[in-house]
């Protein structure tokens, strides 16, 4: 062997099995110790998430049907929006999505800004999965099952805000909007940031109403920070914003 040039290189038969039995006792070691995942240690929750997800149809529409069953299904979503990177929803409950299963998905992440807000990082494609998402639940017929589960709310489209074609609701009373924001004295500022969302700084933030705001069509509210909010209102943002600032600026 090595044309004599090794000194006993039967050696390397026994050095490779000690190192072998080393490396193997360190890894198993610290994988039990430190609880890190590989491949066939996934927790029960994966597993079933991933099960789950594998049961779901590969119909064209199957990867938006598994988002909304893992966010709770239909019933769960009050308005499905995007932006580069997050899908950002209006919820009735974010405790009924299935993170376990967003992630199977691709989710890198969750945040939860308000008690019926969501956000899933999934990354460039977040847009393209809430199109799909909004597209497929305009499809889905009304006695579908494709998307409960015996843990999960059935399939029912008619909460769902499609934002392609949401309007601010005609009960909507702008006047009652500006008056839960504290009267036109405490807007300080109000911005359109989004098709759907409009930005609001306000200067006395414990005059703000959030029950008042809902009651008066705000999907939902989220604390930027002491003196900013954000309000869901639809792709009509851009008309309230233009009312209000007529109030506020009269």
């Amino acid at each position: 062997l090595f044309f004599k040039i090794a000194h006993n290189p039967l050696y390397m038969i026994p050095v490779g099995v000690a190192m072998f039995v080393i490396y193997a006792s360190l890894g198993i070691f610290f994988i039990k110790k430190f609880n890190l995942a590989t491949i066939g240690r996934e927790s029960q929750e994966e597993l079933d998430a991933r099960n789950q997800a594998a049961t779901i149809s590969s119909a064209e529409d199957s990867e938006a049907v598994k988002f909304i069953t893992a966010l709770g299904g239909a019933d769960n979503l009050l308005n499905v929006d995007a932006c580069t990177t997050r899908l950002r929803l209006v919820v009735r409950s974010p405790d009924l999505a299935n993170r376990a299963m967003l992630k199977v998905l691709g989710a890198k992440g969750f945040v939860v800004p308000s008690a019926d807000s969501l956000q899933v990082i999934l990354g460039p494609q977040a847009e393209i999965i809430a199109g799909q998402i909004r597209e497929t639940l305009t499809r889905l017929p009304r006695d579908s099952h494709a998307i409960s589960s015996s843990t999960i709310p059935s399939a029912n489209i008619n909460p769902v805000v499609d934002n392609s074609t949401q309007t601010v609701p005609s009960s909507v009373d702008i006047g009652a909007i500006v008056s839960a924001l504290g009267n036109k004295e405490n807007i300080k500022s109000v911005v359109i940031v989004a098709l759907t969302r409009v930005k609001i700084e306000i200067n006395k933030p414990e005059l703000v109403n959030v029950e008042q705001l809902k009651d008066a069509g705000i999907l939902s509210v989220i604390d930027v920070d002491q003196n900013t909010k954000q309000l869901y209102v639809g792709n009509s943002a851009k008309n309230l914003v233009d009312e209000v600032s007529k109030i506020i600026n009269c």
